[in-house]
């Protein structure tokens, strides 16, 4: 029986589920975008719903009251999900990253610190369903018909909506997915990326040069290297340092020194002070990737999962072919981020993660920093006493996200603005003070070893605690204050490297770097030629010039170059040094299309390459 307008037609779980799901995006959109208005919800969200909910109207006779509940949770799902990655990356997941739930009890101390109270709403309407389903005679349960010839016409033009909303914008807003979803509507945005994703690339079919890499970025080898081989045949250690931002790096908090060890090690070391994370979706597993392979990720999704059967060349392989023996360390379960097919097609000998190095002293997401350096000992004189060279990839955890160290453990006393609870950059300084202090054992057990004299240690941040853009009240004041200015999206990216070699004279480098530089610096410093292994980073003590691409956090064709940075969606730059802001000029476009053809290049040449033969 047709269905009655008034009152009657709210019975329609076709009508309810649609206000529900309205109403829980203008949740979502206020805390995503300042600006949005109910009306704006209705014009760019409303037309995936109906598409979706017509579609159950037209397709089911039984259960469809059952189907909308699911439906529903699963769309209530997904915008959270949304909102959740959004507060902590300021940037829209796009359907390639719909993975990384499952990731997600690995660090569910980190999402808990991310949920808000109201967040509730996301799901009370279900809460509210599921109680009413109990009374069988409540007249809100019951199902009202409506015409199909109705719902057809309803679910056509949703379907025009739609597609005109995405047409409309998508030219203007390609180079920004979060902007694009705001301007179109999340569930259109993710589906037109997915269609796109499905569609077959282009990419190049002939083979890729290093020569072609190095014209764009107007790379001009010198005709001998500086400092090639000066630390031939010595071990290497790379220490990769979670969540370590470059500000921490010689700034004192209440009188004292943040990272008093890592201070200490810049008088013997070549400190790169304006090096960059280039990380994609895959955070840290990324920065493992990039710096051990020195290719571009990807604009959406982890390389470890996209290229997860891909055989990489890298700097474990080329340090094997070398006589290395090579071999990476992670606290935590070796499947994360897929590590346990990554490592193996990286070319790594051996891996150890948790079943090594146990559930000792538990920080963050595994053992404490401490237990990490203290187990590895063994590792290292092993090699060391077979008289193999080795190198040994560290990857730290304990100073994650939400930076919670045990009480005592870090040996920072904080003043009141900074211990309060309302200050997680407090917590930050800590985490980082205790990264620092476990460090300065590891050095002390080096040396008493007898290993620091014969080893390169590189160590560099994976990525940013604090993101530039929602960064915000009690840490807002306290960071802008413990930098004496603004703290800005260049502070945001910028990472230390730090890179001892023994007997080499430390020097402060002011030269723009970025982690895809890290393999081509050190195979110089360890008289590897590189000979035809495409890379897309450079020599950082051989090039002055640099240009490096930002996909995932900054717009498509954004990047950093020897004094800015540029950010393509709105065309504005910020000097790295002095930290202006500028509207950016034509001159602008022609690096733009470079990082643009560079990042193209990577991808092709990743895409090319042939499947790993290697099982984890």
């Amino acid at each position: 029986m047709k269905t009655r307008f008034g009152l009657q037609v709210l019975r329609s779980p076709f009508v309810l589920y649609t206000l529900f799901m309205i109403l829980k995006s203008l949740h979502v959109r206020r805390w995503m975008y300042e600006d949005t208005t109910f009306w704006e919800v209705l014009a760019v969200e409303l037309s995936a719903f109906l598409i979706l909910f017509a579609v159950v109207e037209l397709t089911c006779r039984r259960g469809k009251r059952f189907v909308y509940f699911v439906l529903t949770f699963l769309l209530s799902t997904v915008y959270l999900g949304v909102l959740v990655f959004y507060r902590q990356f300021h940037r829209i997941p796009m359907f390639e990253s719909l993975y990384l739930l499952g990731e997600a009890g690995s660090v569910q101390d980190s999402i808990a610190v991310l949920l808000e109270p109201s967040d509730v709403l996301m799901y009370l309407d279900l809460i509210v369903v599921a109680m009413l389903a109990l009374i069988r005679k409540n007249p809100m349960l019951k199902t009202e018909q409506f015409s199909r010839k109705a719902l057809a016409g309803v679910l056509v033009l949703s379907l025009f909506v739609s597609v005109y909303n995405i047409s409309a914008k998508r030219a203007q807003d390609v180079l920004d997915p979060s902007k694009f979803a705001k301007d179109v509507g999340l569930l259109n945005a993710e589906a037109f990326q997915a269609i796109q994703e499905s569609r077959t690339k282009e990419y190049d079919t002939g083979p890729i040069t290093q020569e072609a890499v190095n014209a764009i970025k107007g790379i001009v080898d010198p005709a001998e290297a500086t400092n090639f081989g000066v630390a031939q045949g010595k071990n290497l250690i790379v220490i990769q340092l979670e969540s370590f931002q470059n500000f921490v790096i010689g700034r004192k908090v209440d009188g004292q020194e943040i990272t008093p060890n890592l201070n200490k090690l810049l008088g013997e070391s070549q400190y790169f002070d304006h090096f960059n994370t280039m990380i994609g979706q895959g955070n840290t597993s990324d920065a493992e990737f990039i710096t051990n392979t020195s290719l571009y990720p990807l604009e959406s999704g982890a390389m470890s999962t996209i290229y997860k059967d891909k055989d990489f060349p890298s700097l474990p392989k080329l340090l094997s072919a070398a006589g290395y023996d090579t071999f990476t360390m992670h606290v935590n379960d070796v499947s994360f981020y897929n590590r346990n097919r990554m490592y193996p097609n990286m070319g790594y000998d051996q891996y150890y993660d948790k079943k090594y190095f146990g559930e000792e002293d538990v920080i963050s997401m595994g053992a404490s920093d401490n237990v990490l350096y203290r187990k590895s000992i063994a590792l290292l004189q092993e090699r060391q006493q077979r008289g193999q060279p080795f190198y040994a990839n560290y990857v730290t955890l304990s100073s994650h996200h939400p930076f919670k160290i045990p009480a005592g453990a870090d040996g920072l006393t904080l003043s009141a603005e900074y211990a309060g609870k309302d200050s997680m950059l407090g917590d930050y300084l800590r985490a980082v003070h205790y990264t620092d202090a476990a460090l300065g054992t590891f050095f002390d057990e080096l040396k008493a070893k007898g290993l620091w004299d014969n080893t390169v240690i590189a160590l560099y941040g994976d990525h940013f605690a604090f993101h530039a853009d929602s960064v915000s009240g009690t840490d807002s004041i306290l960071l802008n204050g413990l930098l004496g200015r603004i703290y800005d999206m260049t502070d945001m990216l910028n990472v230390p490297l730090i890179v001892r070699v023994p007997g080499m004279p430390g020097q402060v480098r002011h030269g723009v770097g970025g982690q895809i530089d890290t393999l081509p610096t050190l195979s110089n410093l360890l008289g590897i030629s590189l000979g035809d292994q495409i890379h897309f980073g450079q020599d950082l003590l051989n090039q002055p010039d640099n240009l490096l691409g930002e996909l995932f956090y900054l717009p498509t064709g954004s990047f950093v170059s020897d004094n800015v940075l540029y950010n393509s969606e709105d065309q504005q730059t910020i000097h790295l040094q002095t930290h202006q802001r500028a509207a950016g000029t034509d001159a602008y476009h022609d690096p733009m299309n470079k990082v643009m053809e560079l990042e193209r290049l990577s991808r092709s040449y990743i895409e090319k390459l042939p499947s790993s033969t290697k099982k984890s």
